[in-house]
């Protein structure tokens, strides 16, 4: 009877002991059920979007626009052309995204309908209330990944080493270069004999997603090639149809891309704007060389020099480049006002309606006998029939240069805002123009002799 009791006794100890343990067990459970759904970042997140628009999730995210794109793109403007494609009217929907979350940092995806929308973070708000959970709070409202679902390409450009290019306006750097010294077949006679001898590089780049503008040194925007396709584009800027002519005083040295030209390479020479004058230039008389090369695969690079040293800067007209003798300045202060006095009275005279005065004016500024003066005389009668006015004008003048005692010749540029006026119409337009011109000394007047037009548009 003792040990039935014992084992009574037992018995209840361990119920009492279970149902305490249990009363335990619950209160543990209540206590994290209640935890958890105070805890559940998925609430947290679909309240934010119930009382959130779509439009200030654009805003939010727009001040945090993260993509992995190349230099070469703006990523605020690519998620900004992408929003313009998304129907902001679709309801919002959102998941989350495990793999870029962790512990203390969750990241869900918003989508307007099928579109993705932006990135919300959540990060937790305080202490953890326990059993490793956390309150949440918004931290961040960013752009989504696009990136994997926009079309994209690969560019591949192969372009003469050396060339500056620009993608996107940015410059392409050698970071991208893949391949070097390239061979470039059917090199001319001048591309031969440059050192180094022109090679070619090869770039790529990619992905890119929005529009790609591939522009040279120039500025000129590069089309891919025609096999090209849509995911991959193909570009080259070496065409073996360049030409490029030059005109220079015969004493100028002249380097075309680290190769100094020689006189073999002259295609022609004349006296130009000297033509004519042999009475006045005396010994002084120089001839203008021309050098002409097409066939080129690339534009080159083009340089001048005097004897003693002085560089010279081009006027560069299409693919023409001309170079004239560095200016004199005390030749200029004190030739410089009948230059003045004949240009001035040629773009008068030119850019107006005729008129007997302005044409007297200029004629008496010309040396009679000469090509200039019977050219000046002709134009009168092409000149009577229009009706033009000019309203403003700039002149420059340049490159003056003593041939001999009584011959010097120098540059003009203009631009003359002229208005043509015709019986069915009145047309406004900009003249401009870049003459090279000689004067020469007689009985102690300096008269215009001879002038070239190097551009006149």
């Amino acid at each position: 009877m003792h040990l039935i009791k014992s084992w009574g006794r037992f018995l209840l100890i361990w119920a009492l002991i279970l149902l305490l343990l249990g009363a335990a067990g619950c209160f543990v459970l209540y206590r994290y059920l209640g935890i958890y759904e105070v805890t559940r970042p998925d609430a947290v997140i679909a309240e934010y979007l119930s009382n959130t628009d779509a439009e200030e999730l654009i805003r939010l995210a727009g001040d945090h626009v993260r993509l992995d794109v190349t230099e070469f793109e703006d990523a605020e403007a690519l998620y900004s052309a992408y929003l313009d494609t998304v129907d902001l009217s679709r309801p919002l929907s959102f998941r989350a995204m495990t793999s870029q979350s962790s512990e203390t940092q969750l990241v869900y995806l918003v989508r307007a309908g099928a579109y993705n929308l932006c990135t919300v973070v959540l990060e937790p708000d305080g202490d953890s209330p326990g059993f490793g959970r956390y309150y949440w709070k918004i931290s961040e409202v960013r752009s989504a990944a696009i990136t994997d679902i926009l079309p994209s390409a690969q560019i591949t450009v192969e372009a003469l080493a050396g060339q500056p290019l620009a993608l996107n306006g940015h410059p392409l750097t050698e970071d991208y270069i893949t391949e070097r010294d390239i061979e470039i077949p059917d090199l001319t006679p001048l591309e031969l004999r440059m050192s180094p001898k022109p090679s070619l590089v090869r770039y790529r780049i990619g992905p890119l997603f929005g529009e790609i503008s591939l522009t040279d040194e120039n500025g000129t925007l590069l089309s891919p090639s025609e096999d090209s396709g849509d995911t991959e584009l193909y570009y080259s800027t070496v065409t073996g149809n360049h030409s490029l002519k030059i005109h220079a005083p015969e004493d100028i040295e002249l380097t075309v891309n680290g190769l100094v030209l020689g006189k073999e390479d002259i295609s022609s020479s004349n006296y130009g704007v000297l033509e004519g004058l042999d009475a006045y230039t005396l010994d002084g008389a120089y001839q203008t060389c021309v050098y002409a090369f097409d066939g080129l695969h690339f534009q080159p690079s083009v340089s001048a020099k005097t004897s003693d040293g002085t560089e010279l800067e081009a006027v560069k007209v299409n693919d023409s480049y001309w170079f004239f003798y560095p200016n004199d300045p005390e030749l200029e202060e004190y030739v410089r006002l009948p230059v003045e006095n004949f240009f001035n009275a040629y773009i008068q005279y030119t850019t107006r309606s005729f008129d007997a005065t302005l044409f007297y004016n200029l004629i008496s500024k010309v040396l009679p006998g000469t090509e200039l003066h019977s050219y000046i005389s002709i134009t009168r009668e092409t000149m009577a029939w229009a009706g033009s006015s000019s309203d403003d004008s700039s002149v420059s003048y340049d490159n003056f240069h003593q041939v001999s005692g009584t011959c010097f010749v120098c540059t003009a540029r203009y631009s003359v805002d002229r208005t043509s006026k015709y019986w069915f119409d009145e047309v406004s337009t900009t003249q401009e123009g870049i003459y090279e011109l000689a004067f020469v000394s007689t009985s102690g007047m300096w008269y215009a002799a001879g002038m070239n037009i190097i551009s006149a548009s």
